[in-house]
């Protein structure tokens, strides 16, 4: 398991839960443990009290025994924070052994195992993760049961045959329902977070180039850690981009976006960040580079392209960008370099375009 996460909080009567699917799931798991085990506890002390005035001390005792595990849960979850799969796994099997302690022993009169059927869809709903793990432990349980009820087993309450048979049926329909109505859930719960992903994906994401875009970048570079720095921001533009459009139409100048953003992707390392900033202009930031190393990257890209005719139209034709480049040092410094960027830029364009300029170079 990765880093452990917060549970969450409750604050006037609400719920705080995380903002990722991942971090939701982990919240529900431990909202299921602390409702379950703050009730459970009250209810357990309760009955335990009860068994023990009418002088049922082994029954009690169990009862009470449980009702201090799920109060220590309770109070686990309270002060750490963290570890809610654990703990729902933990209650989980507490659940089982509880569950099959009030078939077997019976309770007061054979009553157990009414308060065994809730506590049996409490077992499944904190520990299941899988159909097939659910499956496993509910025809564990339910095996065991069997087992323990029609074996010569002195310490089992004696049920009358047909209580039995109905018992084992009705504990195998009630694990039967959990498991589905938690496998929906389950369903119900990946669906989501596939879109979810998906969305998030979309909305840092051109969804022409694949590449990152506005809100993306920022974000990457918000997350970017001192190591990626100093680093070196280049704004490059496509150079005649306009008449492409104009004389080949937007499906061709689609096509031209499209190959100039993977001609982007190709000639950078994996760490570094590419994004289609707006129409024919491209961002791209060099992590941990200085700009005269920066420099000659950009320029091997932008010769490259040249170079490399494009089929327009039925014909070839040459591409090229102009591009303004600087330096780098911090993530708040994106606007300021942004804006020296876009100054080198004007000048390599007033320049005669097809090349890159870096504000130490004189005007």
């Amino acid at each position: 398991m990765g880093a452990a996460r917060e549970i969450p909080q409750l604050h006037g009567g609400t719920m705080e839960f995380g903002r990722t699917p991942e971090e939701i799931e982990e919240s529900r798991r431990a909202l299921l443990v602390m409702l379950f085990a703050s009730a459970g506890s009250m209810i357990l002390v309760v009955f335990g009290f009860l068994s023990l005035s009418e002088g049922r001390h082994g029954l009690a005792l169990v009862l009470l025994l449980n009702a201090v595990l799920c109060l220590s849960l309770f109070l686990y979850n309270r002060l750490t924070r963290a570890h809610a799969r654990e703990v729902s796994y933990f209650f989980a099997a507490q659940a089982f052994v509880l569950a099959l302690y009030l078939i077997l022993g019976g309770g007061v009169d054979g009553s157990g195992v009414f308060f065994a059927f809730p506590v049996t869809v409490i077992m499944v709903m904190a520990g299941f993760t899988s159909v097939r793990l659910a499956v496993f432990f509910c025809a564990l349980l339910v095996g065991t049961a069997a087992v323990g009820l029609y074996g010569p087993f002195p310490a089992v309450y004696d049920y009358e045959s047909v209580q039995k048979s109905r018992l084992l049926v009705g504990l195998s329909a009630l694990c039967l329902m959990a498991i589905l109505a938690e496998w929906m859930r389950v369903r119900s719960y990946m669906a989501i977070t596939s879109t979810h992903d998906q969305l998030s994906v979309d909305a840092r994401h051109d969804p022409l180039t694949g590449l990152l875009n506005r809100r993306g970048l920022e974000e990457a570079i918000g997350s970017m850690g001192e190591e990626a720095f100093p680093a070196a921001l280049a704004l490059l533009d496509l150079d005649h981009f306009k008449q492409v459009n104009d004389r080949y139409g937007h499906d061709v100048g689609d096509q031209v976006i499209r190959a100039v953003a993977d001609h982007l992707r190709r000639h950078l390392k994996g760490r570094d960040l590419v994004c289609r900033w707006g129409g024919e202009e491209f961002l791209i930031v060099l992590t941990d580079t200085q700009c005269a190393t920066a420099r000659e990257v950009v320029e091997a890209i932008r010769e490259n392209l040249s170079r490399t005719p494009q089929k327009l139209g039925g014909s070839e034709h040459h591409l090229s960008f102009s591009g303004g480049l600087t330096r780098f040092n911090d993530p708040s410094h994106l606007d300021s370099a942004l804006h020296e960027a876009d100054q080198q830029l004007y000048r390599a364009k007033q320049q005669g375009r097809n090349r890159v300029l870096w504000r130490t170079e004189p005007g």
